[in-house]
This record gives structure tokens, C-alpha cells and sequence, in this order.
């Protein structure tokens, strides 16, 4: 899926008042810029490839749910 231009161009902060509205798109390019790295983080911490990957996939819902806050 093709994000929108206009949401590849903003800053993160930016991005982040996006996603508290409830901006799934917003969402969608916060992972494309910060997951391959939490990734990399959490497999050098747990040195298992399938809990990184569920450690990283969680951190992203958990953003989504509690952005308001």
C-alpha cells in the first residue's frame, strides 16, 4: 500500500499529532521509518528473529492505542 506523499513528508513530531487523531496512515509511515530499527534493538536484546518481531508489532499497536495519552 502507497502511503501519501503528504504524510512521508512530515516531521516526526508532526507525525505523531497525526497519529493521535486517529491517522492510520500516520501510523502506517511512523512504522516505515522506526521499525526496521526497534527491530534491530529487540533482536540484539532477545537474539530471537520471531520475538522481535512480536516485540515490535506490539510496540506499534501499543502507540496507536495509547497515543491520546
Amino acid at each position: 500500500r502507497r502511503l501519501n506523499s503528504s504524510v512521508r513528508a512530515l516531521d516526526d513530531q508532526t507525525l505523531m499529532m497525526h497519529i493521535v487523531r486517529g491517522d492510520a496512515q500516520a501510523l502506517a509511515e511512523l512504522y516505515e521509518r522506526f521499525s526496521s530499527r526497534a527491530f534491530g534493538v529487540a533482536r540484539r536484546v532477545l537474539r530471537n528473529d520471531s520475538e522481535a518481531e512480536e516485540v515490535v508489532q506490539d510496540t506499534f499497536i501499543e502507540i496507536w492505542r495509547s497515543a491520546t495519552r
